[in-house]
């Protein structure tokens, strides 16, 4: 059961038993009062004021007798006219009197009618002052258990666990990240304990993952930079032709390239990490579409691969981007495709459309693709797969991973499925900026 059932639902029925105890004591206790006020049906007292007024005609005469009664048997006696106005009142005041009993009368004299209302204490075998003290305590007595099963039920249903949460956030280090909380109930507490279970298990992956990058860097840098210390050690050699010297420059150059190229890419990552929101614009989509797909249009040919770009949207449609972040996402979109499809009829195909608010793009190819199990990993972090995208492809595993970065903080989303060209797409949107 949830905390927010259980505990108010424990301290309702504390509560329920508590008043019931105070109830039953109370009944317990005042049967003698119960038994005066309801059993006596005619006190003495009656009987004095009826004695009062029996045969008397005069209301001055019986004013004066109910002073009389008011002092001798502590009766508080008040007389109204037939409108109810009180014409007299004979009073007596005692302050010990817990308990009134009320009685009313009506007189009616040869010329008027009168109403009559007395007022007498009435004697229990049950001393006020004892039964008011005891209550008391057994009030502050109740209350006081009550709070102790109150602080009980916290503790084991709430102090108990999170001491436990805390202690196993205690023993997480750098080596050691499993939290295991023994705490199972099926409440908030127990989702909380699970979800710190979790945390555990996404460090330990993160630090995983932390090796593998200070891995993947390592690799990528090592491989060119051996390649550059390689051919300008061969370089030095002093018989060697100047066709050859410069081929081995154009050779470090281009590796060195390399390296650049992936510092660039961390770089780019973590630029990503702190981009402003004051680097957008608003621009028409379909004009950049059009204008950035004409340029890869040009380059592709010179690359002899077959390159076609399709619209779909027949009125303008305007979004707010940072247009430089948005070409790089092409640029990787489509640098991905081309190093993968592995065919020398390489054929490309991106294609522009409009669903609801929303503006979609896809980046398709035919190449060899990825599973289907794989596809939702290609966005993580230097991921590759093992064939078609192994390092021999060359680059970081980071360029899906900046797409994916660029277009959640565009408000967007991007995805992998399977091509209708037979390799892989990919496909993401963003939201039209409406003015």
């Amino acid at each position: 059961m949830n905390l927010k059932i259980m505990v108010p639902l424990l301290i309702l029925v504390l509560f329920i038993v508590f008043t019931s105890g105070i109830g039953i004591y109370i009944q317990k206790n005042a049967t003698d009062f119960y038994q005066t006020v309801e059993k006596r049906e005619y006190p003495i007292e009656h009987k004095i004021i009826m004695k009062a007024i029996s045969g008397k005609k005069n209301i001055d005469l019986m004013i004066k007798e109910f002073d009389e009664i008011s002092d001798i048997y502590r009766f508080n006696i008040t007389v109204y006219d037939e409108d109810g106005e009180e014409l007299h009142r004979s009073h007596y005041i005692l302050e010990d009197v817990f308990f009134y009993r009320t009685d009313k009368f009506m007189i009616v004299t040869d010329t008027e009618t009168y109403k009559i209302k007395a007022e007498y204490p009435i004697i229990l075998n049950v001393n006020p002052y004892v039964f008011s003290h005891t209550l008391r305590n057994v009030i502050i007595s109740s209350l006081t258990i009550l709070l102790i099963i109150i602080i009980i039920i916290n503790y084991i249903t709430i102090l108990s666990p999170l001491n436990k949460i805390r202690k196993s956030i205690e023993k997480i280090n750098y080596g050691n990240t499993d939290i295991i909380i023994d705490y199972n109930k099926n409440n908030e507490i127990g989702t909380l304990c699970r979800q710190f279970e979790a945390m555990g298990k996404r460090l330990k992956e993160s630090y995983t993952q932390q090796n593998e990058i200070i891995a993947a860097i390592s690799h990528d840098i090592r491989t060119p930079l051996t390649s550059i210390m390689g051919y300008i050690e061969r370089m030095s050699i002093k018989n060697l032709t100047q066709q050859k010297t410069e081929e081995y420059l154009d050779i470090a150059y281009r590796k060195a390239k390399d390296i650049e190229c992936l510092l660039e890419e961390l770089t780019d990552y973590s630029m990503n990490e702190v981009e402003q929101e004051n680097e957008r614009q608003i621009i028409n989509i379909i004009d950049f579409f059009e204008k950035e797909m004409k340029l890869y249009k040009t380059e592709m040919d010179m690359q002899h691969i077959q390159f076609e770009y399709k619209k779909y949207v027949g009125e303008e449609a305007n979004v707010n981007v940072n247009t430089r972040k948005l070409k790089r996402v092409f640029t990787n979109l489509i640098e991905n495709a081309k190093k993968y499809a592995e065919k020398e009829d390489t054929y490309i195909r991106i294609s522009i459309k409009k669903e609801k608010d929303c503006i979609f793009f896809t980046v398709e190819d035919n190449g060899e693709g990825v599973s289907f199990e794989e596809m939702h990993y290609i966005f993580y972090k230097f991921y590759r797969t093992e064939k078609s995208r192994s390092r021999s492809k060359g680059g970081t595993g980071l360029g899906l991973t900046i797409c994916k970065n660029i277009i959640e903080k565009h408000g967007g989303e991007i995805w992998a499925t399977k091509s209708k060209l037979g390799g892989l797409a990919i496909s993401f949107y963003l939201p039209i900026e409406k003015i």
